[in-house]
């Protein structure tokens, strides 16, 4: 095998790994999501909430292309026993990073507002405002698809190489 050969294997193995990271993050991330419906839950404190921006650039030949994604930043406190948490997870999965969906979420959970805090009981450190899944699929999906052509490329590259 030569080095010209070893270029298409390596990108398989690239996509391999990206799959199956993708994979393991997904799967876990849905399986405290599932986990956190049956949380306790207790009182909090919305102590900050606004709507943060970032700005990505991208360019590709003369044409530069300006990206940017708003997310809702909410941060809560709340008591287990007598110890105060601190926390900044809204759900499992991810929020959606549209203006609009953003600021709807920050206008849902305003500074100084009342809220549920649902927290894991084994780890109390660990709490979201919203239990349950939100788009832990996709992360799923594309963890699936990237091993799929991993998979694909793999037995491509080996058939080709034994020709």
């Amino acid at each position: 095998m030569n080095t010209q050969q070893l270029g298409p294997l390596l990108v398989v193995a690239v996509l391999g790994l990206i799959g199956v990271v993708m994979l393991i993050v997904g799967l876990r991330t849905r399986q405290k999501a599932q986990a956190s419906q049956s949380w306790p839950a207790v009182p909090g404190l919305i102590t900050h909430s606004q709507v943060d921006s970032r700005t990505t650039r991208s360019r590709s030949g003369n044409r530069t292309t300006t990206r940017t994604s708003y997310y809702p930043v909410i941060r809560y406190s709340y008591n287990v026993g007598d110890m105060q948490m601190e926390g900044n997870r809204i759900t499992f999965g991810g929020v959606n990073t549209g203006l609009v969906a953003a600021t709807a979420m920050c206008n849902k959970y305003p500074a100084g507002s009342q809220v549920n805090v649902f927290f894991d009981p084994q780890k109390t450190k660990d709490a979201v405002l919203v239990p349950g899944a939100s788009g832990t699929l996709g992360t799923i999906l594309f963890g699936i698809i990237f091993l799929i052509l991993a998979c694909g490329g793999g037995v491509y590259t080996l058939i080709t190489l034994f020709k």
